[in-house]
């Protein structure tokens, strides 16, 4: 950590922020539809972004006497993760309202006047990231401890400026959460088009009984092996990694329709001709073996021109077609809910839950002829194009509030407090 304290600022240690206590309990089996708000230490990465005001998951009052309780300001750290990069994210609890923190997190529970919301900004930082990541332990799965969180330093302003700062960025998060929801809901629309589709094509008026429920006469079906193989991913070594070189695509860079370069990671230039078959391709698919259905969606995405040549880690899938499939269906029965309950229900593990290639490829699906999958594929065109559009709109407001950040949490711009 750099040794300038901006004007006005004091450099602190977690540690003599507050107190840290372990998070408690909470198994995926015991979140119900309606209860007592809380959170599972994987719910950190997948469902929130750096401040919680409401919670989405639920548990009864026998399980709550079991966990942990949360305050309200309290920061929540993952104390798990599945990649270096992972490690350590932190969420602020805002609300007022009884709620409780599930096992493998870690929570500090602020004592001086701080704006939580301020501190959990700061510690998503690229340059807390970095310190982070250097705190975590293990090789399959990642683990940093409150131990090593508590010599983590952190630069805070006056009070009223990061109540200021906090405040810039949740509105710019706000935005961003606002287009995602949009998002979603436009992934739901083409989810039931490719539902319909699927069940009854286009046009057709005669259907028989199938091992997947009713489909079109002329239809068949078929496991998915039969249409595709999943190669899976190289393991990689975390001393493998280099400052540049070419692209090294983990688990995380994995989301629902798109390759996301939030945290990049690069594996030296020499590797692109040494691993030449996990070298990726523009088109490819690729898919998370870990934790691999988010809210209802596969994480599954397409491999688009700026991400090819990038090399392919451990535990993301590559799904290569074979010859019975168009490419552009077989891409849309990855999105399909056909695909993301099936594998649903032969995930194994709960934390984290995962799939093997194997199992993807016993899935059975409809299959339709050739000429109906080009017809298929292209009716829902439409509706991705605006999802692409929307996709790429939120990818550039995170961009500007990474700017916003690097400026307002290392006090390189002030401002200004009424």
């Amino acid at each position: 950590m750099s040794s300038a304290v901006p004007d006005g600022w004091e450099e602190e240690v977690l540690g003599k922020l507050g107190k840290f206590s372990k998070g408690k309990g909470i198994s995926k089996k015991e979140i119900v539809s309606s209860g007592i708000p809380c959170i599972r230490y994987a719910e950190i990465y997948t469902d929130y972004n750096f401040v919680i005001r409401k919670l989405k998951s639920f548990i009864t009052s026998d399980t709550a006497s079991n966990s942990k309780r949360m305050k309200q300001g309290d920061i929540i750290f993952a104390g798990s993760g599945e990649t270096v990069e992972d490690i350590g994210k932190s969420v602020a609890y805002v609300d007022d309202k009884e709620a409780y923190v599930g096992g493998d997190s870690i929570v500090l529970s602020p004592s001086k006047n701080l704006d939580s919301a301020f501190l959990s900004y700061q510690l998503n930082d690229d340059l807390r990231r970095i310190t982070l990541r250097k705190l975590g332990q293990g090789s399959s799965v990642i683990h940093i401890y409150s131990s090593g969180l508590e010599q983590l330093p952190v630069q805070l302003p006056p009070f009223p400026e990061q109540k200021k700062i906090a405040s810039i960025l949740t509105s710019v998060d706000e935005v961003i959460e606002k287009t995602e929801s949009q998002i979603a809901k436009l992934q739901d629309l083409k989810a039931a088009v490719m539902q319909d589709l699927l069940a009854k094509g286009i046009g057709h008026t005669e259907f028989k009984d199938s091992s997947v429920g009713r489909i079109p006469v002329g239809w068949s079906a078929v496991q998915l092996r039969g249409i595709c193989k999943v190669q899976g991913g190289y393991a990689f070594k975390s001393t493998d990694s280099s400052e540049s070189g070419v692209r090294w695509l983990k688990i995380a860079n994995v989301g629902i329709g798109q390759v996301k370069w939030d945290d990049k990671s690069y594996l030296p230039k020499d590797f692109e001709k040494k691993y030449l078959d996990y070298l990726l391709d523009e088109g490819d698919i690729v898919i998370a073996m870990t934790r691999p259905v988010l809210r209802n969606a596969l994480k599954v995405a397409r491999v688009k021109g700026k991400d090819s040549g990038s090399l392919l880690n451990q535990r993301v899938g590559r799904i290569q077609p074979l010859k019975a499939v168009n490419k552009e269906f077989l891409y849309c029965l990855f999105e399909s809910r056909i695909v993301s309950e099936s594998i649903e229900k032969i995930i194994f593990g709960s934390d984290p839950p995962n799939i093997s290639g194997t199992q993807i490829e016993s899935i059975e699906v409809p299959l339709p002829p050739l000429s109906e999958q080009t017809q298929i594929a292209e009716s829902t065109k439409c509706l991705q194009k605006t999802i692409s559009e929307k996709t790429k709109y939120v990818a550039s407001i995170n961009c500007l509030k990474k700017a916003l950040m690097q400026d307002l949490l290392t006090g390189k711009v002030r401002v200004k407090t009424d």
